[in-house]
């Protein structure tokens, strides 16, 4: 909603590096339908906390979601490599291979991520 971006923003200014911060106004951003500020936001996200698994899987839901599917299969290809016991991790990479046409890789990604 315009007031979650709006209060999400506010709370950027006090603290502008802020993950949980970040995350919240990426969210809101996507949520009121701006893709690409939304997509800018968790790239930033994911530069300045590499470690933190929902950077990296926002940032390719976000891309697969603005039809990104190269932009998507690159961060979840990541997540993955970064995260390998993230389940949410796997199962964007098989959304992702699977648009893409790559139906045995998007069977063994989501596999993957039943097994975990």
């Amino acid at each position: 909603s315009p007031e979650a971006v709006w209060a999400y923003r506010i709370a950027r200014a006090l603290r502008p590096n802020n993950p949980v911060v970040l995350l919240r106004l990426g969210l809101a951003l996507f949520e009121s339908g701006d893709r690409n500020e939304a997509v800018g936001l968790f790239r930033e996200m994911a530069q300045l906390y590499p470690h933190i698994p929902h950077a990296h899987i926002n940032l390719a839901v976000a891309l697969l979601r603005a039809d990104d599917f190269d932009g998507a299969l690159a961060a979840a290809r990541t997540a993955v490599r970064l995260f390998p016991r993230e389940y949410f991790a796997h199962l964007v990479l098989g959304d992702t291979l699977h648009l893409k046409g790559d139906f045995v890789g998007a069977a063994r990604s989501h596999r993957d991520a039943i097994e975990i």
